[in-house]
């Protein structure tokens, strides 16, 4: 997007926060913007807006007043994206203190059915989608498991 805008277009977004992460990536959008001559209407903060048809005498002091109004707020978002992170690791920390689990479950595998199937695709027998049908397993968990079973064959042949 930020390719395509040029000077004198406008940029929209919602909230302060839509251009980065923490105060320097909002920072370093905002001055690009700025830079650039395109303008920025953030709508949760209409004191932000920024046009560059702007009267050319008050047009420092405007942008002096925006880039302090800016400061303030991208100082603001960096603050509560802080708590919401603290918050969030405290609230995993607790639900895992509680015994609560976290991820995928592990998917238990009869190897013994694989290494039958495996064998027969390897062997030409079927191909590869027959024995992940047979399975009954995704393509890419079926290559997975092939893969870490062929290096544990490796591993094993090398001692």
């Amino acid at each position: 997007m930020k390719k395509s805008l040029e000077p004198g277009d406008t940029l929209v977004i919602k909230d302060l926060k839509r251009l980065g992460r923490n105060r320097e990536e909002l920072k370093q959008e905002w001055e690009y913007y700025m830079n650039n001559g395109i303008n920025i209407r953030v709508i949760d903060i209409p004191s932000l807006n920024i046009s560059y048809k702007e009267d050319e005498q008050i047009k420092p002091m405007v942008e002096m007043i925006k880039n302090v109004v800016f400061d303030i707020l991208s100082w603001e978002a960096e603050e509560q994206r802080r708590d919401i992170l603290k918050t969030q690791k405290q609230g995993i920390e607790a639900a895992k203190a509680r015994g609560q689990k976290f991820g995928r479950p592990k998917r238990v595998i009869n190897y013994s059915k694989f290494k039958q199937e495996y064998q027969k695709w390897k062997n030409g027998e079927q191909t590869a989608s027959d024995t992940i049908k047979k399975l009954d397993w995704s393509k890419t968990f079926f290559y997975g498991v092939v893969k870490k079973y062929e290096n544990e064959i490796l591993i094993d042949d090398k001692k």
